[in-house]
């Protein structure tokens, strides 16, 4: 699937994204909606930890216990390390995928991750890194209302009965 830059097509999207949780909803469900932005800082080489990570953003929307997020990496590192991270990285936006989190499995012989920060307690997650172009795309051209929408109508995908 191409991705363009047109504003139209962030207008779309948004549109089909509303649609979609539209549909897939049987319920009303209760608001409040808490939408949650929590940006890790970059860290560089200890003693203890000989690894190099970027500063990461994560959006996360909770609502009735349940959470659905998606991450991204700014490619933004401590300055001591420019000199050390290959080429490929360039300050830029690159997004790792969506994930849910659960209080309840969502298939058979689901693991429990016994903390999440997300929901203040265990969960059941898992991770998409299969959608990271299209929040990716949703992020650069419709900005955080666009990334929130979507993440509204996953919510709506994982969580809400089908009609």
């Amino acid at each position: 699937m191409k991705f363009t830059a047109d504003p139209s097509w962030v207008a779309g999207a948004l549109a089909a994204c509303r649609e979609r949780l539209r549909q897939f909803a049987r319920k009303v469900v209760p608001d409040p909606i808490e939408r949650v932005i929590k940006i890790y800082p970059a860290r560089g080489k200890t003693r203890t930890d000989p690894g190099i990570m970027a500063c990461r953003l994560f959006m996360v929307l909770v609502r009735d216990g349940k959470a659905v997020s998606v991450s991204f990496s700014t490619d933004w590192f401590l300055k001591p390390h420019h000199d050390e991270i290959k080429d490929g990285y360039g300050f830029h936006l690159r997004c790792y995928g969506s994930a849910y989190h659960s209080p309840t499995p969502q298939f058979d012989g689901q693991e429990v991750n016994e903390w999440c920060q997300w929901l203040a307690g265990p969960c059941y997650c898992a991770h998409d890194s299969g959608d990271s172009d299209e929040y990716e795309q949703l992020m650069l051209t419709g900005g955080t209302e666009a990334v929130w929408a979507r993440l509204e109508a996953y919510w709506g995908e994982m969580f809400l009965e089908w009609v």
